[in-house]
């Protein structure tokens, strides 16, 4: 049996780094349109309806523009409400004559500014989180919802040039009640009313240059079929109508900023024992 007479203590290096990661949210631009103090940055809205076809294009439509509009919005509260009429389309040329292409568009549009809470620069698009409540309602038989357009998502500066612009596919929007959309601008494509390269985002000088926002939903769906007659008639979404509206609530566009926090470093360096 051996005996052990010096012992040999090594303590090995060992190396630590804590860290905390955390995310904050930062709202942009928002509202819920009921006009609550410290409710968001809503500087105004508009609304259009525009239709058209092969045959003739643009074509005589028009929207009532509603408005702010109180006990439209979720849970009965306030909200943009936007009604195209489209009755004319019924006994229009333009509109019957159709053979290759048409388009009947409304849309409902909200402008922002300040304050507001700066954006960071990021080269992450899916850091930038556009959000609202639709509803549309008064489709024709058959249709129990629409297609929602993203079709304007701008970043103005001071003098009302757009910086950064998006467009692309909002989400689907019920007619028997809100349906909450949220988009990532990441998800949508890059605009060419742009002055600046989407990269430009990573730029602070440019970034910080944002002033105002313009945030536009649109649904621009028609049902039947060029040349169809019948229940197969060419027809918007909402027919020929000027009943139909759209509705929007609780614009938001928020920012998902993640930051790491180092918490402590800890390191054990070699130690010798007796006999060594």
């Amino acid at each position: 049996m051996k005996t052990i007479q010096n012992a040999i203590v090594v303590a090995a290096i060992v190396g630590t780094l804590s860290a905390a990661s955390a995310q904050t949210t930062n709202v942009i631009l928002q509202t819920d349109f009921d006009g609550d103090a410290g409710q968001g940055n809503y500087t105004g809205g508009y609304a259009y309806c525009v239709a058209g076809t092969d045959a003739g294009n643009p074509l005589a439509v028009s929207v009532n523009n509603l408005g702010v509009t109180a006990g439209v919005g979720v849970g009965g509260s306030s909200a943009y409400e936007a009604s195209p009429n489209y009755t004319d389309l019924a006994t229009d040329p333009g509109w019957l004559n159709a053979v290759e292409w048409d388009y009947a568009e409304v849309a409902c549009g909200t402008d922002f500014g300040p304050p507001m809470t700066s954006i960071t620069p990021t080269p992450l698009l899916n850091s930038l989180i556009l959000s609202a409540d639709v509803q549309v309602l008064g489709l024709v038989p058959g249709q129990y919802g629409a297609n929602v357009l993203v079709s304007k998502m701008q970043f103005l500066d001071a003098d009302d040039n757009v910086v950064f612009d998006f467009t692309g596919y909002g989400g689907w929007a019920s007619a028997s009640g809100f349906s909450h959309l949220s988009v990532p601008l990441s998800s949508l494509s890059y605009a060419s009313d742009a002055s600046n390269p989407v990269t430009d985002l990573t730029n602070a000088a440019v970034v910080g240059s944002i002033v105002s926002f313009a945030v536009e939903f649109q649904v621009a769906e028609t049902v039947g079929a060029l040349g169809g007659t019948g229940a197969n008639q060419l027809m918007p979404i909402y027919g020929f109508t000027s009943t139909g509206t759209m509705v929007v609530d609780n614009v938001e566009l928020i920012q998902i900023v993640n930051t790491n926090t180092e918490l402590s470093q800890k390191f054990c360096y070699p130690g010798r024992g007796p006999g060594w």
